[in-house]
This record gives C-alpha cells, structure tokens and sequence, in this order.
C-alpha cells in the first residue's frame, strides 16, 4: 500500500503540474485573440472571462490524456533511471503489478475525461456559442469605444466618436477609402443606428461629407441633414460546429454517420486514456544510462499518431469510408497490441535466452 500511494503521488504530481502548463498556455493563446477582438469592438469585455471559462472543458479533453502519458512516460523514466525500480523488481514486486499501481489513477483520469467529452464539454460549447449569439445581435453603436478609431462591421471603414449613450453617438468623425474607389470623409454632430429590412445603417445628423478621388485633386463637399451608412454585416467570432455543441443523447436519438462519427469521437478519448498509460510505460522503461528524457520524443511521436487516427477516422465515418460499426475500436486494438509488445518484450527476451525473473504472486 505505501509504494502504490509513493506510484500514484509520483504520477499525479507530474501530471498536475503538466496539465496546469498546458492549460495555461491555451488560456493565454485564446485570451490574446479574444482580447484582440475586444479592442476592435467585436466582443464586449465584460464576456471574454465567460467565454474562456466555457470553453476550458473542451480543452482539458485533449490535455487530460496528453499529461498523463507525459506523467507517466517521465515518472516512470525517472523511477528506472533512479534505480527504483529495479529495487522492485529484487524485491518481488513484477513488472504487472507496477502496471496495476499505476493504471489505478489512470481509469480515475479516464473517469473524468469521459464525463467532460460526454457532458461538460458539450455543455460549455454550447453556452460560449450563446454568449457569441448575444454578442452577434449587438447594435454596432454599442460596440464602439469613444475616444478611439474603430472598424465598423469588419468593412474598410474607420469612425470615431467622442460620446455613446442609449444607442447614440456624439461629435461623429467616419471616413472610407476603398482601393481604386472613392474616399470620402464624414462631420456630424450626432449619429443613431437605424435598421431597414435585413441591412443596418449608422444614420449621422446634420452634418457634412467630403468625397475625393484618390490621385486627383479637388473634390466635392455636401452637407446634409441625415446621411446613412450601410453598415457590412460583422463577423463576430465562428463559433462550433453544431455536432460539437450536441449533447450524447441528442446525437444517439438523431443516429446518421455524422452523429455516431462524433460519439465515437468522444468515447475514444475516454479509452484511450488507459491506453497510452500501458504505452507510456513501455515507452518509459529505459536504461539508466540512457536518460530520464532519451525516449520523451518518440512517445509524444506515438500519442500525436494515436490522436491523429483518432480525428482522421471521425471523418472517414462522416464520409461513409469505415461503417460505424466498426468505428475506431481497430485503432484502439492496433494501439493496445503496441502496448502490450512493449511491455512483454523483457519476458520474451528472457525466454529465447532461457533465463527468468521470479516474482511475488500478483
């Protein structure tokens, strides 16, 4: 019982503290585009935290099962390279019960993994595409920061407004210049926006329009008393597919390819998880002259190629090319026989020399 609980520590710790890394490094990854996003005026600041929160599950499915076979690849590196394990093994522990010790925490992180994909993930996708809904339906007015030069509606044209309050604008300042086109600039006063069938204007007021011809001189100055603009219809944010968004039950009620691809998806990342630990061990044991870190590569090589057969498969499924019957369990078999010629390969050396280790019944 003590040296499953020194395994488990051993294993846990490595695989927080990677975890935290990694989940820091996509936080910060999407912070910055959405707070690039938020100094255009295309999302409110106000939501940048919520939408970041809800989509944290979808993230941890991916770097759940990428930190424990790290975890476990550089614990178990370190255990052989320290000599521990072979002080194990010459005191009858074998090589199938360090295997038990270590999956034990394993199927608990799988445990978790399957109810983010199932449930949590889905969930939070969902509610951040509400939140990138709500920020779509904005009036473009309410999205402008005053005392700053803003894009409107992702078109080529810049407005500044020195005031915003209840859906108006004050002291207006709008220029345009396409290539090739003419520019113009625009004065007023005060500016609404106004909605007419599908399109929205800004409507500014009593104010004056200066168009010039890019490379002539002169131009022509109008003044008005209400002058609108079209604005071009925004790209907020692309939100996800709406498969992703689905909950379980929804894609095992609707039953085409497409639903069963994502369900499939989904229950792959959960038995995969005790998987690669059975890899990261094979992977892991080393000669202690070798390095903690002389395998960490071609480990990664081999979880990156699980993964990647893993998404490949999904559209193959979509596509019709493998029936959903079959799915992914043959990636998973193939992967599991890896594992388990892995580990069997000191037995099977052992054998063709005619040698054996004995050890304490399991």
């Amino acid at each position: 019982m003590i040296l499953f609980r020194y395994v488990s520590r051993e294993i846990l710790a490595t695989f927080f503290a990677v975890a935290s890394v990694l989940l820091l490094i996509v936080v910060s990854n999407s912070l910055a585009h959405y707070l690039s996003r938020a100094a255009a005026g295309s999302l409110d600041p106000s939501v940048l935290f919520w939408i970041l929160l809800y989509r944290i599950p979808a993230s941890l499915e991916i770097i759940f099962p990428l930190s424990l076979f790290l975890a476990v690849l550089l614990g178990v590196g370190r255990m052989y390279m320290d000599s521990e394990v072979a002080v194990l093994f010459a005191t009858g522990t074998s090589l199938k019960r360090l295997s038990r010790w270590i999956l034990t925490p394993a199927l608990v992180i799988a445990a978790a993994v399957g109810c983010i994909t199932f449930y949590v993930g889905p969930a939070g996708l969902q509610a951040a595409n509400t939140v990138f809904d709500e920020q779509r339906s904005r009036s473009e007015v309410d999205r402008l920061i005053p005392g700053r030069f803003m894009n409107i509606g992702g078109g080529s044209g810049v407005v500044y407004t020195e005031s915003v309050g209840e859906g108006r604008l004050g002291r207006v300042f709008v220029a345009s210049a396409e290539k090739d086109e003419q520019a113009f600039v625009i004065l007023a006063p005060s500016a609404h926006e106004e909605q007419l069938a599908e399109n929205r204007y800004i409507v500014l007021n009593d104010g004056v329009r200066f168009d010039v011809t890019p490379g002539e001189l002169g131009g022509r100055e109008l003044r008005f008393d209400a002058h609108g603009i079209l604005i071009p219809q925004a790209d907020i944010e692309e939100k996800e597919s709406k498969l992703k968004i689905w909950s379980t039950m929804e894609l095992w009620d609707a039953g085409e390819r497409e639903h069963m691809a994502v369900l499939h998806y989904r229950l792959s990342l959960t038995i995969m998880v005790p998987i690669i630990t059975l890899l990261a061990i094979g992977f892991g044991r080393s000669n202690p002259r070798s390095g903690r870190f002389a395998k960490v590569i071609p480990g990664i090589l081999i979880f990156l190629l699980y993964f990647s057969l893993i998404t490949a498969a999904q559209s193959a499924i979509e596509d019709g090319q493998i029936p959903t019957w079959l799915g992914m369990w043959w990636i998973h078999i193939s992967f599991a026989t890896l594992a388990w010629w892995l580990l069997t390969s000191d037995e099977r050396e052992m054998k063709k020399s005619g040698g054996g280790v004995e050890h304490a019944p399991d």
